[in-house]
């Protein structure tokens, strides 16, 4: 008889309180971000403050918030991360905001914030985003669609109400996609006030609207 030897990959090293750098040696700028996996590649999504460039080179923080894009990064072994594009820019329909810090108000300018990451419908054949959002099509979660991973995204709608939810609107989130039950994809986030509740909501099939929510925390 033989023994099947199962097969593992190479071991990678992660090092944490260090900025990391994509493949090209330039630091990863993915603030709020979130790791999605299509294939057998992982795409890392985050959000490009004004002030990120400023804060690596000179190590000291600042308050600059101002948008300048959603970056997607590629990598097969969560070590080693490619830079593939800006997925979302300025340039991107309703995301053309002025510069500016975190705004006090949606018309003051615009803020682009917490991901709740990226998901694929294959129905539709898009990709599906989920982004917190601040701007002139409203404040809440802005949802962006593409045919690739990588983007170009472009804005579909901003959701500026989940019902059931405390203030209306979410505060963090992440997406959980349930692969053992039909691949039913959730929003699990919290409320805007305070992060003081935590709610379940389930998607649309489409992905493209946060439906219900369901308390499961206070």
């Amino acid at each position: 008889a033989s023994i099947a030897t199962p097969a593992f990959a190479s071991l990678q090293t992660i090092s944490n309180d260090t900025w990391w750098k994509d493949t090209s040696g330039n630091p990863i700028y993915a603030q709020s971000g979130g790791i999605s996996k299509f294939g057998s590649t992982y795409y890392w999504y985050g959000v490009q403050y004004g002030g990120a460039s400023s804060y690596y080179s000179s190590g000291t923080p600042n308050s600059d918030t101002s948008f300048v894009a959603i970056n997607c990064y590629s990598s097969t072994d969560l070590a080693h991360w490619t830079f593939q594009k800006h997925s979302v820019t300025t340039s991107t329909a309703g995301f053309n905001f002025p510069s500016g810090e975190k705004p006090t108000s949606a018309s003051e300018f615009g803020w682009v914030s917490r991901m709740g990451s990226v998901l694929y419908n294959s129905s539709s054949k898009l990709y599906v985003m989920w982004v917190q959002y601040d701007g002139s099509k409203g404040s809440g979660m802005a949802c962006l669609t593409c045919s690739s991973p990588t983007g170009d995204f472009t804005l579909h709608n901003v959701q500026t109400n989940i019902a059931n939810v405390f203030h209306n609107i979410e505060g963090d989130s992440t997406i959980f996609c349930d692969v053992d039950h039909s691949s039913t994809p959730y929003l699990i986030f919290s409320d805007s006030h305070g992060r003081e509740h935590a709610y379940i909501s389930p998607l649309s099939s489409n992905y493209e609207t946060i439906n219900a929510a369901t308390l499961i925390s206070e």
